[in-house]
């Protein structure tokens, strides 16, 4: 059932004459003149579900209004309302509110603004307190302050420390609780290792960082050592096969040790070489015609003896480092 005065020339609304109308849902009244609203209307027709109110000349709207079961929509645009009641608030079925064109000073403009289903709950906040002065948003808990109220409802017991739960449990002559508190020992012995290769695999993370910057910039700056127990060729933590083959290495190292007297017999035979390659290259019998093919021999002989000269250099300062090693 509805009522359609629209564009009537109405300047009141006269609901007693729709008394009878008990499942009135709909009632249109826009485009008149209508200066105010009577509030027992809303108890007469308690099914009512849309009203529209749109271009009149409303000052103000009834707080009769007040716990309306069934009123879903209200649409009071292009009139004169400054202030709303919070009573709208009460409304559990509210969910369309239109009061566009209006001289409102409460609700504030910032909140007219908002969506119509966020200006509802506004009125919603407002009726809940009771105040016109309710917050834009719903100040809603966060979930660090919902826990720290929990805890402070709660009586907790103060926590024993590890070292004194440990040392109670070793001191007890209950067989089960030194078990636990070996336990309880290997436990903190794996978190510390673990701890520590994530120290150690940083540490290395940021020499890499700056080894690799060293390598890039020409400077003369020296570079800082690896840390300990890594690589610096591989610029990474050992495992235990670099260790297992640098131990078999420095094994195989001592046992291939060439005794003093052999070494002293290898220095001297290669020695000999070289004296018997000196000799060679000062009995070579200089040519006194110089005519084109003797000068080209000449000057190949000449690169010949740079050359062995050249080896005979080499040699001597591989057997330096052997007699200094």
């Amino acid at each position: 059932i509805f009522i359609n005065l629209q564009s009537k020339s109405l300047n009141i609304f006269r609901w007693q004459n729709y008394n009878d109308f008990k499942n009135l849902v709909y009632i249109f009244l826009a485009e008149n003149n209508i200066k105010e609203i009577d509030g027992k209307m809303f108890a007469a027709f308690p099914n009512l579900n849309w009203l529209d109110l749109r271009d009149n000349q409303l000052t103000s709207f009834p707080k009769e209004i007040q716990n309306h079961p069934n009123l879903n929509t209200i649409l009071l645009d292009n009139n004169k309302i400054s202030e709303l009641p919070i009573e709208l608030g009460s409304l559990p079925k509210l969910q369309g509110l239109s009061i566009f064109c209006n001289p409102i000073i409460f609700p504030s403009k910032q909140i007219l603004v908002l969506h119509e289903s966020e200006l509802v709950n506004y009125f919603r906040r407002c009726w809940k307190e009771q105040t016109h002065e309710v917050p834009l948003r719903e100040q809603v808990p966060t979930e660090r302050k919902k826990l720290t109220e929990t805890y402070s409802k709660m009586k907790l017991k103060p926590i024993e420390d590890v070292g004194q739960f440990v040392s109670r449990k070793m001191k007890s002559r209950d067989v089960v609780d030194q078990i636990l508190a070996e336990s309880v020992i290997k436990r903190i012995e794996r978190q510390n290792n673990l701890l520590q290769k994530t120290k150690d695999a940083d540490a290395l993370k940021k020499w890499r960082e700056r080894y690799s910057l060293h390598k890039s910039l020409p400077t003369i700056k020296t570079m800082d050592v690896p840390p300990y127990g890594t690589y610096e060729q591989y610029t990474r933590m050992p495992n235990r096969k670099d260790v297992k083959d640098e131990f078999n290495f420095k094994a195989k190292a001592k046992v291939n040790i060439i005794p003093k007297r052999k070494r002293r017999e290898q220095l001297t035979q290669e020695l000999k070489k070289l004296q018997e390659a000196l000799d060679r290259m000062q009995s070579r019998p200089m040519s006194t015609v110089m005519d084109t093919d003797s000068i080209k021999e000449a000057m190949a002989s000449r690169i010949e003896e740079i050359k062995a000269l050249r080896e005979i250099k080499k040699k001597i300062g591989d057997l330096r480092l052997k007699t200094f090693n």
